[in-house]
């Protein structure tokens, strides 16, 4: 699986010398409908991020486990492509950075457990599958290639 990475940096001059923020989140390049992988903030010099925050852009596409960590899951719920975004803060300045996931796929509907089934696909159903269930015929006992005749 591979993984998209952007790199963005802020640098801070304080009294006691430089101080920076800088994020890389990764996520994958693509995933199918109901799956989920890993999306990773790969911060620089995490001590100086106090917070974070992933959000998913459009809502249908997918959804983060947990969006303040600087590590959570991504699970795709929609086809399309969705952007990844994080947001990292040292309370006084704040970092935005992004990547993007291609979701393919449809999601399958779960079975309809309404329908009655005989559980078994190679034994027709008494109403439906039997294609000699409503022919007219008699059935006989005469051995096969004996023919029954109407005058």
């Amino acid at each position: 699986m591979k993984r998209h990475r952007a790199i963005i940096s802020v640098a801070l001059m304080g009294v006691a010398g430089c101080t920076g923020i800088s994020i890389a989140p990764s996520c994958p390049n693509e995933l199918q409908v109901n799956e989920s992988a890993p999306v990773l903030a790969n911060e620089i010099n995490p001590g100086a991020v106090a917070k974070y925050f992933w959000d998913v852009t459009p809502v249908q596409i997918g959804r983060v486990t947990d969006p303040t960590k600087p590590s959570t899951m991504f699970t795709a719920t929609g086809e399309g492509e969705a952007v990844v975004r994080l947001t990292a803060s040292d309370g006084l300045f704040q970092v935005i950075s992004q990547c993007s996931i291609r979701v393919a796929g449809t999601s399958e509907p779960p079975p309809d457990d309404s329908e009655t089934d005989n559980g078994d696909d190679d034994i027709p159903d008494e109403e439906t599958d039997d294609p000699l269930a409503d022919d007219g015929k008699e059935e006989d006992d005469r051995p096969d290639g004996v023919r029954k005749t109407n005058p």
